[in-house]
């Protein structure tokens, strides 16, 4: 077998980087409990791009806030969450579970709608962790992610 140094390299690196946020998060909770955040990665500009890609279609969580009932104040609404994301005082809501039919076995299960706010937060993340591990993901790997891509081994 031809092992490749290099790739063994990267994926050290990788696990370097993966202890020492665990470090650094078990670190924080010894000391004053506070978790470095992505809010500070999170503005207006990119919650809007979100939003324009959400569907209108999808049906409101808890809160009964449709995509519409947030576009009729975007810009103060994305500006209070920016605020309370930042400032620690965001709470996500809970999910609103409905249940649905399942098609082959007419059996119900469970379908939980997560409100606007939260579905605008959980993308916004989502692109941030997508931008910081995704260079680490390569084609020719096993174990395929959300992208089709897979992470090196």
């Amino acid at each position: 077998m031809i092992r490749n140094y290099a790739d063994e390299r990267e994926l050290m690196n990788m696990v370097n980087e993966l202890l020492g946020i665990q470090y650094n998060i078990a670190k924080t909770n010894r000391t004053d409990r506070k978790v470095q955040s992505f809010a500070s990665y999170i503005n207006e500009d990119t919650l809007i791009e979100i939003h324009k890609t959400m569907d209108k279609r999808k049906e409101y969580g808890i809160d009964k806030v449709t995509k519409e009932d947030y576009d009729g104040n975007l810009k103060e609404n994305l500006e209070n969450l920016v605020n309370r994301t930042k400032s620690g005082s965001y709470r996500p809501n809970p999910t609103r579970r409905v249940y649905i039919p399942e098609e082959t076995k007419g059996k119900m299960r469970s379908l939980e709608i997560p409100c606007n706010e939260n579905e605008l937060l959980e993308n916004a993340i989502a692109q941030i962790l997508e931008q910081i591990y995704e260079s680490k993901f390569y084609d020719e790997s096993l174990g395929l992610g959300r992208t089709g891509t897979a992470i090196k081994q």
